[in-house]
């Protein structure tokens, strides 16, 4: 069953909760890949920016692992010429630093 953009947004407002905690943040980095790459769209692009916002605070810090990071934001990065121009120039940003972390 396909998701409206409502639980999109919600589960997206869910994650941007969850993504600061580290026991949480391999299994959103998943959930988040997987919508992105199937949900993102003019209704939901704010909501995954805002994730990716939170996400951002984490590049680099080993207690939330590196490969989780390198799923959001280089996943992010491969979609990221449908969101706004501005957004793109920041994921672009983050993508490139979560590529240098290391295979962890």
């Amino acid at each position: 069953m396909a998701l409206t953009n409502e639980e999109v947004q919600r589960e997206l407002q869910d994650m941007k909760t969850k993504v600061y905690l580290p026991s949480s943040y391999n299994e959103v980095a998943a959930r988040f890949a997987e919508l992105v790459t199937n949900h993102l769209n003019d209704e939901t692009r704010d909501a995954f920016f805002a994730v990716l916002e939170a996400a951002s605070k984490n590049i680099g810090k080993e207690e939330f692992g590196f490969m989780p990071t390198k799923k959001i934001f280089v996943t992010s990065y491969h979609t990221k010429a449908k969101f706004y121009a501005e957004q793109t120039t920041q994921i672009r940003e983050w993508g490139l630093q979560a590529a240098q972390l290391p295979y962890t």
